[in-house]
């Protein structure tokens, strides 16, 4: 099995101590612009007041880049039992990892993440088996919202303390719907949708007859979370069709890699930086290790632009 370990959402010291330098310069440089003017005075408070937050962050960043690093020198992949071997004894506190992207009402992508833990009550590790099936979930709609979550550690030494690490390993999976088939009739029109499972995704197949021009039917998936009092909803348009007899389409995501080693810390990882890691493709879903996701197929039967006349959903499952 080939491992791959990959930082997420945290830069390397030197990187931080660059983007500091640069934002001293462009903040000393507007002082020089403005000097003597009365925009000195407005800029110089502004630079003031935002100073001691800038610094802040500035200071914790660096400081967990110098603990995740510290934590990558003392692991090392052994391929012949699959495990990852860490020099130091490790105690580390078992949870969940989740991850959200969502759009601001401008559009700009922003994500967030935190770790859950599962106890309070730490225990040791030498070794990370690979072999052992980690679950996870990742749901995203074409423009990279959605969520993810997966079961991970995090570390207690003081030396590499916040760091949090788990594994996304490729493994075969199948998308069903309960019930498979969705039969919708309205005013003369028939419509039957059916789910078939594919390795990696599903294949949804929409058929309509004694339907006329008027009727449109539309397939949606619709996947749904709340993260701390935010709702998070992917909603992922299968088939639209209008007056044709028959439509398919298929979705599939399939890890490029067959393992993955995430090294992050909380609040610093992208979902979307974490899909394009794994080679994945929006819009996506892909789960392991779990057969309930909180995801279903809605069925809409359209008759004019607007009216709506019927709807219908299927649960979704991994099998």
């Amino acid at each position: 099995m080939k491992l791959k370990i990959v930082v997420l959402g945290v830069p390397r010291k030197k990187q931080i101590i660059s983007d500091a330098l640069i934002v001293i310069t462009i903040a000393a440089a507007l002082l020089l612009i403005f000097y003597d003017t009365y925009f000195f005075y407005v800029i110089l408070l502004i630079e003031a007041g935002l100073s001691p937050f800038i610094i802040y962050d500035f200071r914790k960043i660096y400081m967990e880049s110098k603990r995740l690093y510290s934590f990558l020198k003392i692991l090392r992949y052994d391929s012949s039992e699959n495990k990852v071997v860490f020099s130091k004894r490790l105690k580390v506190v078992k949870g969940k990892f989740r991850m959200i992207g969502i759009r601001t009402p401008v559009l700009i992508y922003d994500s967030d993440s935190v770790y859950e833990p599962e106890t309070e009550e730490p225990i040791e590790m030498e070794t990370l088996d690979i072999n052992k099936t980690s679950s996870y979930v990742i749901a995203a709609s074409k423009w990279g919202t959605g969520f993810g979550y997966f079961d991970a550690y995090r570390i207690v030494n003081r030396e590499y303390e916040g760091v949090v690490f788990f594994i996304v390993k490729k493994g075969l999976f199948k998308i069903s719907s309960v019930p498979s088939e969705i039969r919708i009739q309205t005013k003369g029109c028939t419509v039957e949708t059916i789910m078939e499972p594919l390795e990696y995704g599903y294949r949804v197949s929409t058929y309509m007859y004694g339907c006329g021009r008027k009727f449109k039917t539309e397939v949606d998936m619709l996947c749904l979370d709340e993260f701390y009092g935010r709702k998070v909803k992917v909603k992922v348009k299968i088939i639209t069709v209008h007056n044709r007899f028959v439509e398919r389409s298929l979705m599939r995501s399939e890890i490029k890699n067959t393992a993955f080693l995430i090294v992050t810390f909380p609040r610093r990882s992208s979902l979307l930086e974490l899909i394009r890691i794994l080679g994945l493709k929006t819009p996506t879903l892909v789960s392991s290790g779990r057969k309930d996701i909180p995801c279903k197929v809605v069925v809409r039967v359209y008759k004019g632009m607007f009216k709506r006349e019927r709807v219908s959903e299927a649960k979704l499952n991994v099998i």
